[in-house]
Order: C-alpha cells, then structure tokens, then sequence
C-alpha cells in the first residue's frame, strides 16, 4: 500500500511592504489624497492582498482609516486637515501577515475655497498616434455635495460625464480623452460643464487636434 502524501502548509509572511507616497513629513494640499507602497508577491500562496491604516494617533488605536483585503497597491481617501500617521502591511493567501511597514506622518492643510472654479490644464491637446492624451481638471469646491462634470461636443453630444461625491476642498480628476463607451475622442474643441454642488455651472473648452502626418524620406 503506497504511502499518501500531502503539500506542507504554507506558514512563510510575504515580504513587507515599503511606503511610497505621500512621503514621510510632508504636507497634502489637495484631495484627494492617494496612499501607495510597494508590490508585493507570493510564489507558494498567491495573491497577496494589503492592509492600510491611517489614524490620528501614532499608536493606531483608532484608526480613521482601516482598509483590508486592498487587492491593489494605492488607495485614495479623503481626509479633513490635520496631522495623521498611515502604515500598510501585506497578506498571503494562507493568511500569513507580513510585518507592517515604517510609519509615516502626513499633515492635510487644504484651504476651503470661498468659490467654485474649474482649470484645465492643458486645454489644447495635439493627437499623436499610439500616445495616451489626458488632460488634468482642477476645481475647488466651496460647500461640498455631488458635482458633475460633463463634456459635450459642439453638436451637443454627451461625450463623457464625470459624477462624484466631492468634500470642501481643492481636487483632481483627469479625463483620458476618451467617451463614455471607452473609445477615443475624435479631434475637435469639447466643451466642458462644471456643475456645482449647488447647481451653479462654470464652462471651460478643451482643444484636441490631429498630429499632422510626417512624411520620411528612405534613402
């Protein structure tokens, strides 16, 4: 009679991760704010997921944020202003914990904007073949509540809308040039509708035109 064999458990901790960004002492002026740290992987028990804390005291008694089962390495959160201390450490998939990672302190010191604005930056895009357009929008909100970003062609088509839950505050939000099926914009100006949360709208253009094409002389 053969002897039966089994696989031994796992009990060896994914290595522990290291805190990318923000860095350590520095000061968060906009929102909102996206924690990264390294990957991590695990060859005998795949994946490895992460756990993120941030807390306002340096012992982690009573986190603020406490973030489990994170299958990517970032997670973006918004924080009233203040000064708060974050670590991330990982787990395999038998359940083996890394040790957490160095603790970083971070301070939030957003200033309430007394208005609403929207600023693209840049609002001329050039359209280059096999390279990703993105254009970056800032706006501020003054009381916070749901705001709408919506991007309409010069014939009145809803290209793409944007919906977020948005806190008093400066953000960033970035529009990859593509509609709302996940198909690039063809070239020509946009105009975007920044809708407040109390229902105020700011109208900003966005400009995106065709790289000429370049013809190359083969000897």
């Amino acid at each position: 009679m053969g002897k039966s064999t089994s696989t031994p458990s796992d009990t060896t901790p994914p290595q522990t991760p290291s805190l990318i960004s923000p860095a350590d002492n520095s000061v968060v002026t906009s929102l909102p704010i996206t924690f990264d740290w390294t990957d991590v992987s695990d060859d005998k028990t795949p994946p490895v997921k992460y756990e993120l804390q941030v807390d306002d005291n340096n012992d982690f008694s009573s986190p603020i944020v406490n973030q489990i089962e994170l299958t990517s390495s970032n997670y973006s959160v918004s924080l009233g202003n203040g000064v708060y201390y974050w670590r991330v450490r990982a787990k395999d998939n038998a359940n083996n914990y890394s040790g957490w990672s160095n603790t970083w302190t971070i301070t939030v010191n957003v200033t309430t904007p007394t208005e609403d604005v929207i600023k693209v930056k840049p609002n001329f895009v050039i359209k280059t073949a096999g390279t990703g357009n993105r254009v970056n929008l800032e706006y501020s909100v003054s009381t916070a509540g749901t705001v709408h970003i919506k991007i309409y062609s010069l014939d009145g088509r809803l290209v793409r809308e944007i919906v977020k839950y948005s806190n008093e505050g400066l953000h960033e939000e970035t529009w990859d040039m593509w509609d709302n099926t996940g198909s690039d914009v063809q070239s020509g100006v946009y105009l975007l509708y920044y809708i407040t949360p109390q229902g105020a709208s700011i109208v900003e253009t966005v400009i995106q035109e065709q790289h000429p094409t370049k013809n190359v002389l083969k000897s």
